[in-house]
């Protein structure tokens, strides 16, 4: 794509092209704010006297837009063409300095097939209007259909203005090339221009319909998603995430958070669903301890003493610094007691927590 740039009537271009290609290479004008009103027209011509002009119009088949056209294709000859552009607004007429834009030789070898010599600006300009008619007339058709609120007023006497003349020219394919007269052809752009405000019009209503349409088609998309989510997650099903948001926001429902709890899968000893129990402590009574004895021996020693149980437990005697005495009321049997303690402890197996959600109802 060349680029080229207007600055104090100065064009200059970025960029080279090449050779041989057709409707395909581009050159794109960044215009000022001044030429904005200014009906627009690029200028291409080669050393050899070519010379074709491009109405910049996006209607124009081709432009890609109103300030992009195609190089047309017989002036893409190495090793270079000349670019300008002009402008007309009234009797206003813009002009630019010639630019010169480079253009490398192709390797491509042209066959016998000649190629379609790019539309003369009179052609364009026709075609404009070819494309633009059938777009008003709709438009008359829907008014005409009551398409447009408001009643429908008389039709107006049929004038003779150049428009007038030209549009049945048009419609009658009577019109005769007048790339030579430039007030035929401003005449026929005039025309041009008010079928494009009428077409624009429509263009408008349409896009709005179709803006419209689309946000209908993403509400029902939206809704479809949301039905489908929810019926993903029936009655009774469960929902796990790292994430606290209430599911009744993501998916819609009513819903209840399981806290500080297990999940138990349904099986041979708990067979229905909804049953709950357990804890995450246990306190040990002595009925739950494995059954164990402490043997004491009773009575006094040879010495006097009463006995005791060394660390190892061995009876040893009185001395020593590691020692258990004991008192019982009876010195002539051996008593078994049982020994216990009340601390309670966890039986948490290792976990990961997560938000838990139980669908309760639509």
């Amino acid at each position: 794509m060349i680029k080229a740039s207007i600055f104090d009537k100065k064009l200059s271009v970025e960029n080279v092209t090449i050779s041989d290609s057709v409707k395909f290479d581009t050159v794109k004008f960044q215009f000022p704010e001044k030429w904005e009103k200014y009906e627009k027209t690029a200028v291409f011509k080669t050393d050899d006297g070519t010379k074709i002009n491009v109405v910049l119009d996006k209607e124009n088949e081709l432009c890609l837009s109103d300030c992009e056209c195609y190089i047309p294709h017989e002036v893409l000859k190495s090793p270079c063409f000349f670019l300008s552009v002009f402008g007309v607004f009234g009797d206003s007429v813009a002009t630019t300095t010639q630019a010169k834009v480079k253009v490398l030789k192709s390797g491509y070898i042209k066959g016998n097939k000649p190629e379609n010599p790019t539309p003369t600006e009179y052609e364009q300009i026709l075609n404009i209007v070819n494309q633009t008619k059938e777009i008003a007339q709709s438009v008359r058709d829907d008014a005409d259909n009551g398409l447009f609120k408001g009643e429908k007023g008389d039709k107006g006497d049929k004038g003779d203005s150049t428009a007038d003349i030209i549009f049945d020219s048009i419609m009658d394919d009577e019109l005769s090339d007048t790339s030579e007269n430039p007030v035929k052809n401003s005449a026929i752009k005039a025309y041009a221009d008010s079928l494009k405000k009428a077409s624009d019009d429509l263009l408008d209503k349409s896009i709005q319909q179709i803006q419209k349409s689309l946000e209908d088609l993403n509400d029902s998309i939206e809704k479809a998603k949301s039905q489908a989510l929810l019926e993903a997650h029936p009655i009774g099903s469960y929902y796990w995430s790292d994430n606290p948001t209430n599911p009744s926001q993501l998916f819609g429902g009513n819903w209840e958070q399981i806290k500080d709890k297990f999940v138990l899968a349904v099986g041979d000893e708990n067979t229905a669903a909804d049953l709950s129990g357990g804890a995450k402590t246990v306190q040990l009574t002595a009925e739950n301890l494995p059954a164990h004895y402490h043997k004491i021996p009773t009575g006094n020693t040879t010495d006097g003493n009463q006995p005791y149980f060394t660390a190892d437990g061995a009876t040893g005697a009185t001395s020593g610094t590691e020692r258990y005495t004991f008192t019982s009321t009876s010195y002539n049997n051996t008593e078994e007691k049982k020994a216990t303690r009340a601390d309670s402890f966890s039986i948490m197996p290792p976990y990961i927590t997560a938000y838990c959600w139980k669908r309760l109802a639509d």
